[in-house]
């Protein structure tokens, strides 16, 4: 079941592999983790942000 490489293209011959069909993987895990990281980055902006505003006024 190794790929069958033949010039620029690969082949697989006797696949077990499913069918891939657009659209029907369950994508709700995904999209929970991604709004986390968003969350989660946006928040460490701030924070970053408001230390350099603190730094810029009180360090002299």
């Amino acid at each position: 079941m190794n790929p069958v490489v033949s010039g620029k293209t690969r082949e697989r011959k006797g696949s077990d592999m499913a069918e891939h069909k657009h659209g029907e993987m369950d994508i709700s895990a995904h999209e929970e983790t991604f709004h986390g990281f968003v969350r989660f980055m946006t928040r460490a902006v701030i924070v970053i942000f408001a230390i350099l505003i603190f730094m810029a006024i009180f360090t002299s």
